[in-house]
């Protein structure tokens, strides 16, 4: 795969429900910009590369009860290829687990501060 819109193409059954599922294009090429959706009440957004992210693949993670905007989401992850962000979002695993430090972490600094 070489672009967001391979990616989508591809693992388009994957998404599940399509109502969850925003795409959004780039005027000026055509070219799918940004692919949001929500799964197991767990939001997801990927931003193609572009200059304001270093012209990689980003990840943002944040579970829909927490959610705020896109730039303060749990977790950001940086990939060179669309390739190694598919395989990461495939094996996922990891996000439930991040998602679970960091609400212990968050949560064992709230005890602390009382």
């Amino acid at each position: 795969m070489e672009t967001l819109q391979d990616f989508y193409n591809n693992y388009r059954n994957w998404f599940g429900d399509k109502s969850n599922i925003g795409c959004f294009y780039d005027g000026e090429n055509e070219s799918m910009s940004h692919l949001t959706w929500e799964q197991h009440n767990i939001l997801y957004s990927i931003t193609a590369p572009h200059e304001g992210n270093n012209f990689t693949y980003l990840l943002r993670v944040n579970p829909k009860s927490t959610f705020d905007k896109w730039g303060n989401a749990d977790i950001e992850e940086f990939y060179d290829t669309i390739d190694e962000l598919a395989h990461d979002l495939e094996y996922r695993d990891w996000i439930y687990r991040s998602l679970m430090w960091l609400y212990i972490d968050r949560y064992a600094e709230s005890i602390n501060e009382d």
